[in-house]
């Protein structure tokens, strides 16, 4: 939480067009270079750039209905960098505008039918592996990221369990800190992370989402464990 605050007061510094190192300073980075970490792991891109609103920067977005709400995939030439959910289509558009304001944005269905029909398709069956990404992030976050790719469809591993397969046992926070960090929903499953107790947790696009996302794949998956009946 402390640390997603700190990077809101640095976005809100760069916005009202702070320097870059006033505005990492202001926020309560001990360094740039700690800044730039964070923000290449949770914008994708430098301070600098964001500080412009992304200028420089071509982005095509897409926006498809799903069986659990809208979705927004948004790619530069390397790949996804978004993947947003949300009960309203507008809502996440706007919120691509704010994010990147000086950006060259271009909605194209079309471009992007690729990435959208693997993940309508095939992420939420399997892990998205063949998808293109253009997503930063630590060291850590990436353990973190590629752990939950290997969650079979349908399971769930405790933040805690994540930890320890990452050899890291006390860094469960730390794990839940980078599924939060996650913006690519569904193409990284951070859904498949939960409490130790069992219970949901905390997801970016809300609970009940998760909740659904969790049970489809789960039907999912039982229905390609039943056995295929003979034709007669």
């Amino acid at each position: 939480y402390a640390s997603a605050r700190r990077l809101e007061r640095m976005k809100t510094r760069l916005k009202q067009g702070d320097t870059v190192t006033q505005a990492t300073y202001d926020a309560g980075y001990g360094s740039n270079s700690r800044a730039y970490e964070h923000a290449r792991a949770r914008l994708g891109m430098t301070p600098g750039i964001y500080r412009k609103g992304g200028s420089g920067i071509r982005i095509i977005y897409a926006l498809v209905q799903t069986s659990f709400g809208h979705l927004l995939a948004a790619a530069t030439e390397r790949g996804l960098c978004a993947v947003w959910l949300g009960e309203d289509a507008a809502r996440l558009e706007a919120a691509l505008v704010t994010e990147y304001p000086a950006a060259v944005l271009e909605r194209n269905d079309d471009e992007l039918k690729s990435y959208t029909d693997q993940l309508i398709h095939q992420t939420i069956r399997g892990n998205g592996g063949s998808l293109l990404l253009d997503v930063q992030g630590t060291e850590f976050q990436r353990g973190v990221w590629e752990a939950l790719q290997r969650i079979p469809l349908g399971e769930t591993r405790s933040y805690q369990a994540i930890a320890q397969e990452l050899g890291r046992p006390t860094a469960a926070r730390a794990v839940a800190r980078a599924c939060s960090s996650n913006r690519l929903a569904l193409v990284i499953p951070c859904h498949r992370a939960v409490r130790e107790t069992g219970e949901l947790g905390g997801y970016r696009w809300g609970e009940d989402r998760k909740k659904l996302i969790l049970e489809q794949e789960r039907r999912q998956r039982d229905s390609r464990s039943e056995p295929s009946v003979p034709a007669s």
